[in-house]
């Protein structure tokens, strides 16, 4: 019978209820293994705090805490802000322990989860969703990316006593830049098959399509919004009974609204911004047709599981680890990265009764993943010894 671990987990952004809205891939991950871990350890979460929300709360077995200054959600830029919550997390962190487990959940929590295990003799962890050394600057911007740059090379120096990678691609990532294999674990990310299956959702609409994501560049929505205006030209018979729903925020919202004005199409796309909670989402996902997924930055890509657990095939651009996940699901198809005429040209297809195909994702639910996760955890502290560099 596995002992009850102290465990603290830090992540930049944090829901502040059980139904409250999840941001991006790395939130969703922590939040479902944090409740999950809460069922059989102390799970403490240090998170970014905002006006709007409370200090401390209890939120389903898990004490959230959120120290420092006012953050608010950006997926780029804030680099004070950013700097000020790590160090905050820090001092608290410190205050809070003693912990036999600290895990750096995204890459700005690395440096004080690793320097919070070593004040108080934790087992320091650092769980990797994407590895970014030289693509900062491109995928965050001017000021986060040098920020980011360095603070990710230097957190990869520190002797942490174990990785937990989302992917083989990160994993690979990782020693690339001199992790050593045997400091690496991979556990992929998961769904909650309960939840998606007590969503209630409308019938199944042909045409709907529904993207899920940041409106960043990474995510690449405008390559979408091209592909229909392509389909527009091409296929008229097609286009009039398509729906995009475009499900995210970010900066790039106002020229996307612009430029599906300017394609023709703006009739055809709307854009919902955040959804109120996950379970609204899900909705989204089971009332779609497809999802597109443009995106050529993805450490893993929890919409795609999701997606599949939902039935709802997945469009994505062709990147390393979108393959490794259709793979585990047997489902989906690729398109050319950066593409809008081959988009568009697998749109076609899928509309025209070729359809893609869903997949399964019954092996990916968190409560078997969290499991994982807890072997890892508990091995190490009967390890009771440091990863090692090549």
């Amino acid at each position: 019978m596995m002992f009850r671990m102290k465990l603290l987990l830090i992540s930049e952004y944090f829901p502040d209820s059980a139904t409250g809205t999840i941001t991006g891939g790395v939130e969703a991950r922590t939040w479902f293994l944090s409740r999950l871990l809460a069922q059989r350890h102390d799970v403490t979460v240090i998170t970014s705090w905002r006006r709007s929300q409370p200090r401390s709360q209890i939120i389903d077995g898990i004490k959230v805490y959120r120290p420092g200054q006012h953050h608010e959600y950006a997926n780029e830029g804030k680099a004070g802000s950013r700097l000020r919550f790590a160090l905050a997390a820090y001092r608290l962190g410190c205050r809070l322990g003693p912990f036999d487990i600290v895990d750096g959940c995204t890459w700005i929590a690395y440096p004080p989860a690793f320097f919070i295990a070593r004040k108080v003799g934790a087992r320091a962890v650092a769980s990797y969703n994407e590895v970014w050394c030289g693509l900062w600057i491109d995928t965050k911007g001017l000021m986060v990316g040098i920020l980011g740059e360095i603070w990710e090379r230097l957190s990869l120096r520190l002797s942490w006593d174990h990785f937990i990678a989302i992917s083989r691609f990160t994993a690979k990532r990782l020693t690339d830049f001199g992790v050593s294999p045997t400091s690496i674990s991979v556990i992929p990310c998961g769904v909650d098959l309960q939840e998606i299956r007590a969503v209630k959702a409308a019938p199944r609409r042909n045409g709907s399509i529904c993207m899920v994501a940041r409106l960043v560049r990474g995510k690449q929505p405008q390559v979408l919004l091209e592909a229909l205006g392509i389909l527009a030209r091409s296929r008229p018979d097609l286009f009039v009974d398509l729906q995009l729903t475009i499900c995210g925020e970010g900066p790039l919202l106002k020229s996307c609204k612009q430029l599906a004005t300017k394609l023709g199409i703006a009739s055809a796309v709307r854009f919902a911004g955040w959804l109120p909670s996950h379970t609204e989402v899900l909705k989204l996902m089971k009332e779609s047709s497809l999802l597109v997924h443009p995106s050529t930055v993805e450490g893993f890509g929890i919409v795609f599981i999701e997606a599949c657990a939902c039935g709802t095939p997945a469009l994505a651009a062709d990147i390393p680890v979108v393959r490794e996940v259709q793979a585990l699901l047997g489902g989906g198809r690729t398109f050319q990265s950066g593409s809008p005429q081959d988009l568009a040209k697998h749109l076609i297809e899928h509309l025209s009764g070729h359809p893609i195909p869903i997949g399964r994702a019954d092996h990916l639910d968190w409560a078997a993943l969290c499991g994982q996760l807890e072997d890892n955890y508990s091995g190490l502290l009967h390890a009771g010894h440091s990863a090692h560099r090549p």
